[in-house]
């Protein structure tokens, strides 16, 4: 799923700022815009698209 950030969220191997439109994969993608942190970048959505996510492990990150 490709999200666009609303909000800045960063890491050890990543950082993303408001704006950002990246690859996740759909359970975390639907976390993030659950959370008010992304939306679903409509602009970039392609039927039947295969993207590699970012490798994230947000429970890691919520705590």
């Amino acid at each position: 799923m490709q999200i666009k950030m609303t909000a800045g969220l960063s890491g050890p191997d990543y950082s993303l700022s408001p704006g950002d439109s990246v690859p996740f994969d759909d359970v975390e993608g639907q976390r993030l815009i659950d959370a008010g942190f992304a939306e679903l970048d409509a602009d970039k959505a392609v039927v039947g698209e295969t993207t590699t996510p970012v490798p994230v492990d947000l429970a890691k990150a919520k705590a």
